[in-house]
């Protein structure tokens, strides 16, 4: 699990809260989204993630979800940039995606 007090893991504890489920025994926390799903796809042990972030996984067979009634949720996401300077190719194809997505949603 990411650590307490980051975001991700605040948002698991409200999902949670909110359907009245207890709290998972977390026994490894780490920023490390590749030691998380290492551990996940490896060894056996449970983790909270945005589909998007194991979909890899998901498609190779390591790793899928489980289901678990209530404990699904939406995030909100934001992308912050600099107010001056040149922006790389890559974030700005990114930019130009994420407008075409969210105009899509309109």
């Amino acid at each position: 699990m990411l650590p307490k007090g980051t975001a991700p893991f605040e948002h698991m504890k409200k999902v949670f809260s909110r359907q009245n489920l207890a709290l998972p025994n977390v026994v490894v926390e780490t920023r490390s989204v590749t030691a998380l799903k290492s551990l996940i796809g490896r060894s056996g042990f449970l983790g909270w993630m945005p589909e998007p972030m194991y979909d890899a996984e998901r498609k190779a067979g390591l790793i899928d979800a489980l289901e678990i009634p209530g404990a699904t949720d939406k995030r909100v996401l934001t992308a912050f940039r600099r107010r001056a300077g040149m922006l790389p190719g890559p974030s700005i194809k990114l930019l130009e995606e994420l407008r075409a997505l969210t105009a899509q949603l309109s």
